[in-house]
């Protein structure tokens, strides 16, 4: 088969014992940097391989962070009233939004400090002990396949077994604190776990259109998810709407927005939830609720008084979940 096939056969070193029994098939074998052995999981060896293709990954973006318990509360206080007599609500409910947003942001620029997020480490459970002693085990290993001595694969063995049982109880401690805590409050440990299980990172793949051709690029991919939703809907044909005649029902007094009512929203807002579209996180709406249930109220009543609404709230964040 291997012949039929033209296929080459590249681990070249014993990977039980001295016995070749794991074997690596390719049909190309210029694309092999590197083929060696690494300590297996039970009495086989692992076979590690560098190749030259690479999947075709979406990285996450880094996100910024802002730093709550540093910033400056007192000069936030001030720019937010500031905010309050200079806002002007007129006509134009999108400038005046955008008026708001960006006087926001830069006050959050000005006076919280923040950072972008890095990678996080795929088992956070691994801890410097564990590390340690995954370290010692392949120095181990290296030294009992050069000499081939039983002390040394003795050696090997018994620093193996010991670096999976820390492992495992360090994964079992993580786990319990994670479970054993408030989920509730603290959500963001128990979903990053659940995240990290999960090891495809290749995004969306490539979507098929109407024309009959495989695209890959996001906004294509995003375009051809929006047709398809869009089409399950039913098309109402508005230009012949039945006569109903006179409503027999008085008509509906104005809708009055209070700012009790906003201030109540605000405070139950969830500090937790990312930041959407609007790039105004949630923290700072609950935190400082009292100095923008104010500034809100008067921008969401006039948006209702108009019958229209910025262009900002019309945007949204959507994320295909598989079934």
């Amino acid at each position: 088969m291997q012949d039929d096939l033209a296929l080459d056969q590249i681990v070249d070193f014993p990977t039980r014992g001295d016995k070749t029994l794991d074997l690596v098939f390719v049909s190309n074998s210029s694309l092999i940097e590197r083929c060696k052995p690494l300590p297996g999981l039970g009495d086989h060896d692992a076979i590690l391989m560098d190749t030259l293709i690479s999947p075709t990954r979406i990285n996450p973006g880094r996100r910024k962070i802002f730093l709550w318990k540093r910033a400056d509360n007192q000069a936030i206080l001030t720019s937010l009233e500031d905010l309050k007599t200079s806002l002007v609500i007129d006509n134009d409910i999108n400038q005046s939004w955008l008026e708001f947003k960006t006087h926001i942001i830069n006050t959050l620029e000005r006076h919280v400090p923040s950072k972008f997020s890095r990678r996080r480490q795929s088992q956070p459970w691994i801890n410097t002990s564990v590390k340690r002693m995954i370290r010692r085990k392949h120095k181990a290993y290296t030294k009992a396949r050069s000499s081939n001595s039983q002390k040394d694969w003795a050696r090997y063995r018994h620093l193996k077994a010991s670096s999976q049982r820390e492992a495992r109880r360090a994964h079992d401690t993580y786990v319990d604190e994670i479970f054993c805590g408030d989920i509730n409050t603290k959500p963001k440990r128990f979903w990053s776990y659940l995240k990290g299980k999960h090891q495809d990172s290749s995004g969306v793949a490539p979507l098929k259109k109407s024309d009959g051709l495989l695209y890959s690029d996001t906004k294509s991919k995003a375009e051809i998810l929006n047709t398809q939703f869009h089409s399950i809907y039913t098309r109402e044909d508005t230009n012949n709407m039945p006569n109903k005649g006179t409503s027999p029902y008085p008509d509906m007094p104005s809708i009055r927005v209070s700012v009790k009512g906003v201030l109540t929203l605000l405070k139950n807002i969830n500090i937790n939830k990312a930041t959407g579209p609007d790039a105004l996180p949630a923290r700072l709406l609950h935190d400082y609720a009292e100095h923008l249930a104010p500034i809100l109220t008067s921008i969401f009543q006039s948006s209702l008084d108009k019958g229209r609404i910025p262009e900002d709230w019309r945007q949204a964040s959507i994320v295909p979940i598989f079934k």
